[in-house]
């Protein structure tokens, strides 16, 4: 459809195959429009979102080690108690890399980071038991 509306100079003919892409792609006209008039045949298909992570899985276990060791302490008491406890670890138990990383995590990305242990551990703290009435 691309190749067909790029080789079109009459804006009706245009305005048929807009009709027709939004009706099988269920596009807004708007944005079938901006796929025509692309440069290069345009891909509907999402890209794979093949982001490099930033942090190591020796992060995360890291973070939860020390989240456990701190008393389980909110994301902004912790990543303001990092740089407090880091130097406290030897060389040898927390390589150099880690503690980079560990220092270079925002608040919500030890949230994202504990959110998992979080939930495993909420249910242990927190009975199933009722008031009596």
């Amino acid at each position: 459809m691309w190749f067909k509306y790029q080789a079109l100079t009459s804006r009706f003919e245009k305005g048929e195959i807009l009709d027709s892409i939004c009706l099988t792609l269920e596009l807004h006209r708007k944005a079938a429009i901006r796929l025509m008039r692309k440069k290069s045949v345009p891909t509907l298909r999402r890209s794979s979102c093949n982001r490099k992570k930033k942090y190591s899985e020796n992060s995360r276990r890291w973070l939860v080690h020390l989240w456990l060791k701190m008393g389980r302490m909110n994301a902004k008491k912790l990543r303001v108690a990092l740089p407090e406890w880091l130097p406290l670890y030897i060389e040898e138990e927390i390589p150099r890399g880690i503690k980079v990383e560990l220092m270079c995590m925002s608040t919500s990305t030890i949230d994202r980071m504990l959110k998992p242990i979080r939930a495993q551990l909420r249910r242990a703290s927190n009975t199933g038991t009722r008031k009596s009435k």
